[in-house]
């Protein structure tokens, strides 16, 4: 379920007819010798590049990165291997070539890339290589180097105040944390960068962080809130038209109704996914959807179906040295032997994944635990009950080391923690509506209404009120309601905002960042909304152990 973005450097060129495409790359060629133009030649060339490489037009890439590599074996100054146009080129260059899962030659570019851009002490460009470096570490599984490497060009970033590119990266430290688990600090660093896109108007990069989160929180089992991430993010992408990006959110959208046991409606959505995956060519997103409708078929009890693609996004992923998803799909081939008794066969399978996991170290440790226990059930199956004792054993050492808690955790448990992480959630988005209801009801007191709508505009004050009590002291929600049903004062509230003069300025407080909404609070309302949160922050206490009995009995805990 990657979300990575792919950071382009164009300025949104459009498709450029074959005759007229050929005229740039002849262009390119004469211009990139010619001091008068070499600079805004090359300026043209980094934004047409980038955008056929973003778009994947791999068609048009190629020969444009050609002219660059054919001017700089002729000797072109401009050129020089030691230079940063030459920087920037490998950096292009090595997208192209991840895009084939040429992984090695990508990160050797990328290397090279940031020698020259340090010697050409230009930060930005530097940054950027070092963000890209990190994503790659990021695919191996080492995470403490990509994190060092993001860090570095966060800061770098900073300091020439690009704060499109800042954002970029403080994502992508989201994307280290979520991967190691840490799933607090993964939303803390998408919410910074969230704000910063949302500042600069960044719909592509928006939606990108929207779908990042989503898959947060479809991580912790919060399906309904992923898939409207999902959704909003799927709607923007559709408005910049990035295919890549479009199928990455498809396969999403698919995992939540899988996650919901909706199999028959998480197929197409895979479906989609995997068309549009083929068109561009982006193998990583093939392999994961090969992976997902295995699970779906698998699920259905069609194992003939679901082998096929687990050992296809299993050959897909030998090539992009990517040892997580490797290991992972090891796991689910092993499973299909299991169910069909050939236990030797699941054996083989579960140990190449251990193997995999032990290697990769911290963020998992669950992940290992899982194969001995696949391991031990094996060998049980087999007779073997010493074997399966000592994988057991193992199994459950892993998994107390792995919950045990640091002498300073401000929680009595890790079941505290993730109680605490849900009441947290649902405290920041009520506090969230709540500050535009707030908005929305001080603009009305300074307009003239007609004695209806003033009747109506009281009705939704008291409305309001009733459901910031109930948060404070009603019981909590019912973990079987479904998504759509509503209290009363709910419906009462949601039955006057559909009306106008309401509706349409709710759509707009909707539609503004949540950094403006709390600008535009007036201060009576501010201060009424921060005892709103304390309150909340104390009921917690109160709360607790319901919490935690709701979500071990929906299987969360």
């Amino acid at each position: 379920m990657k979300g990575a973005f792919v950071d382009g450097l164009s300025e949104g060129l459009t498709e450029i007819p074959e005759q007229e495409f050929n005229a740039w790359v002849e262009y390119f060629y004469h211009a990139l010798q010619v001091r008068a133009l070499q600079a805004e030649a090359f300026k043209e060339w980094i934004a047409l590049t980038g955008e056929a490489i973003t778009k994947w037009r791999r068609w048009q890439a190629r020969p444009l990165l050609e002219v660059v590599a054919q001017l700089t074996e002729e000797g072109e100054p401009f050129l020089s291997r030691t230079s940063r146009p030459y920087g920037n080129y490998l950096l292009l260059y090595s997208r192209y070539v991840e895009q084939e899962a040429r992984m090695q030659e990508a990160q050797v570019m990328l290397e090279t890339a940031v020698k020259v851009l340090e010697q050409a002490d230009n930060p930005a460009d530097l940054a950027g290589a070092l963000n890209n470096l990190a994503d790659l570490y990021m695919q191996q599984g080492n995470f403490k180097q990509a994190l060092d490497y993001l860090e570095h060009a966060v800061n770098l970033f900073g300091q020439v105040g690009d704060l499109d590119d800042v954002a970029l990266v403080l994502n992508n430290i989201g994307r280290i944390y979520q991967a190691q688990g840490e799933v607090a600090q993964a939303l803390g660093y998408y919410e910074r960068a969230m704000n910063l896109f949302e500042r600069l108007g960044n719909l592509a990069a928006i939606a990108t962080v929207l779908n990042n989160i989503g898959t947060v929180y479809l991580s912790q089992g919060e399906v309904a809130q992923a898939l409207r991430h999902f959704e909003h993010a799927l709607k923007l992408y559709e408005q910049v038209g990035n295919l890549a990006e479009k199928a990455v959110i498809l396969n999403n959208i698919g995992e939540s109704y899988r996650y919901m046991e909706k199999l028959e409606q998480a197929l197409p959505y895979y479906e989609q996914a995997l068309a549009i995956n083929k068109q561009v060519g982006n193998l990583a997103e093939i392999a994961t959807v090969l992976n997902n409708m295995g699970l779906i078929y698998h699920a259905q009890g069609e194992f003939a179906q679901a082998l096929p693609n687990y050992e296809c996004a299993l050959n897909i992923n030998k090539q992009l040295n990517n040892p997580a998803h490797i290991a992972a799909t090891f796991h689910n081939i092993g499973r299909i032997y299991q169910a069909q008794g050939k236990l030797e066969r699941a054996t083989q399978q579960y140990n190449e994944a251990l193997h995999l996991y032990e290697g990769l170290g911290r963020g998992f440790e669950a992940d290992s635990a899982d194969e001995l226990e696949a391991l031990a059930a094996c060998y049980g199956e087999l007779g073997e009950q010493e074997k399966s004792s000592s994988y057991l054993d193992r199994a459950q050492h892993i998994r107390k080391e792995y919950s045990q808690v640091p002498d300073d955790f401000p929680f009595r448990s890790v079941e505290e923690m993730k109680a605490n992480y849900l009441w947290t959630n649902l405290r920041l988005g009520a506090s969230q509506a709540f500050a535009r209801d707030l908005v929305l009801l001080r603009h009305f007191d300074y307009i003239k209404l007609s004695a209806r709508e003033k009747r109506q505009l009281r009705q939704l004050r008291e409305a309001v009120d009733e459901l910031m009590q109930a948060w404070l002291t009603g019981p909590l929600p019912n973990v079987h309601r479904s998504e759509g049903e509503l209290s009363e004062a709910g419906k009462k509230e949601a039955a006057i905002l559909g009306r106008e003069p309401f509706h349409k300025k709710n759509l707009e407080v909707e539609h503004l960042p949540l950094e403006e909404v709390h600008k535009r609070l007036h201060p009576e309302d501010a201060q009424r909304l921060a005892q709103f949160n304390a309150a909340m922050i104390e009921r917690f206490d109160s709360v607790k152990e319901q919490i935690i009995a709701d979500l071990k009995e929906l299987g969360k805990l």
